[in-house]
């Protein structure tokens, strides 16, 4: 069975994303795609990931998709380049009837590369892909003695 991944880049503009589509990676047998808006179908909404495949005997409504070692390495691999072609925060969301999230989640790309890298990749669940400010508090420095 194959599932739709879409990304949708925030706060990009028409112009934005027709300057990335021009430069969308390909990986394996993963290929990236523009994705148009189901109302406004002029409309770029974002790209989405064509190729990616689950094995029948899945569960169309469980709670993750399991993905197979070909598949992951391609997923890593894509994501990785799009992320050197578009440093910007973008979201990566998979549900084949296109129904809202059950949940939203915020992970650096290193997150969800491992997250990938276990086979598995959330069902309903839109995860916001961006590069976190540096730690406040650095964990490394020693403590201060006490008197």
């Amino acid at each position: 069975m194959k599932i739709p991944l879409t990304i949708e880049v925030l706060s990009a503009s028409q112009d934005d994303l027709k300057a990335l589509s021009t430069k969308l990676p390909k990986a394996g047998g993963l290929e990236m795609r523009p994705f148009k808006d189901g109302l406004m179908f002029w409309k770029l909404k974002g790209f989405e990931i064509s190729g990616v495949e689950v094995p029948d005997s899945v569960n169309p409504k469980a709670d993750y998709w399991p993905l197979d070692a070909a598949a992951r390495a391609s997923l890593t691999e894509l994501l990785k380049a799009f992320r050197q072609v578009c440093p910007r925060i973008f979201t990566v969301y998979s549900s084949p009837a296109a129904e809202l999230p059950r949940r939203e989640t915020e992970v650096q790309l290193q997150e969800l590369l491992d997250m990938i890298g276990e086979g598995q990749i959330g069902h309903r669940v839109m995860y916001r892909v961006r590069d976190l400010p540096p730690k406040i508090v650095d964990d490394t420095a020693p403590e201060p003695e006490s008197t």
